[in-house]
């Protein structure tokens, strides 16, 4: 589960280890023992056992605002990917769309190039908060915008990093007024990072099984 904790500030628990990502400073880290085993302490239920000079290392790395004690025990923003809308049945790539996802995955890797993370996570916010009614169709649509980034990786080839690929698939389902959101996702020994879109519980772009073995730590809706 994903907690933001100050600021553009978000963390998670992965193998007992608190991993941090700072969209600001466009960066994960992680804690030395003996902060990390504080602040996993302090994540679980019943908290408030720990003690308040604990908190005082997070708020000094700007982890934490002062008095900040944020709730952790919401819901998941997103259920856990279940499906792979790329190989659904019924939904072959159409070349019309195909072109749709190449256009969309040059504009990405040029915003990529010239915005900030934060940046990018700032307008995609903003146009969550426009977002019109949902079609009925949302799926369908999904669908055919996850089968043609298969579909055009597979005929030219990928040389994107997964936010880029993430971003431009997240373009076409707001476009399509589909409510997708992109997922960062962290693993431990050794640190990897990986980034995908998401519906419901269905992957738009970034792989099923490949998602799977990431814990999300942010989800931009």
């Amino acid at each position: 589960m994903s907690i933001p904790v100050s600021g553009a500030v978000s963390w998670c628990i992965c193998a007992d280890r608190a991993i941090f990502l700072d969209l600001q400073r466009d960066r994960y880290f992680a804690l030395e023992p003996r902060q990390n085993a504080a602040f996993v302490a302090w994540a679980q239920p019943g908290r408030d056992n720990v003690a308040s000079d604990s908190f005082a290392p997070w708020t000094d790395r700007g982890l934490l605002l002062d008095g900040s004690r944020p709730e952790i025990s919401r819901p998941p923003p997103l259920p856990p990917a279940a499906r792979d809308l790329a190989w659904s049945e019924g939904h072959s790539a159409r070349s019309r769309d195909i072109i749709r996802a190449l256009r969309a995955r040059r504009e990405a890797r040029t915003s990529l190039r010239r915005q900030s993370i934060a940046a990018i996570a700032r307008r995609i916010a903003e146009a969550a908060e426009a977002r019109a009614t949902i079609p009925t169709n949302a799926e369908v649509r999904a669908s055919r915008i996850a089968a043609a980034f298969a579909s055009s990786t597979l005929s030219f080839g990928s040389r994107d990093r997964c936010l880029a690929h993430a971003l431009a698939a997240w373009r076409l389902c707001h476009r399509d007024g589909v409510p997708a959101a992109i997922v960062f996702g962290v693993r431990v020994d050794p640190f990897a990072a990986h980034c995908w879109t998401q519906w419901n519980d269905a992957i738009v772009v970034g792989g099923l099984e490949e998602a799977r073995q990431f814990t999300p730590i942010l989800v931009l809706p």
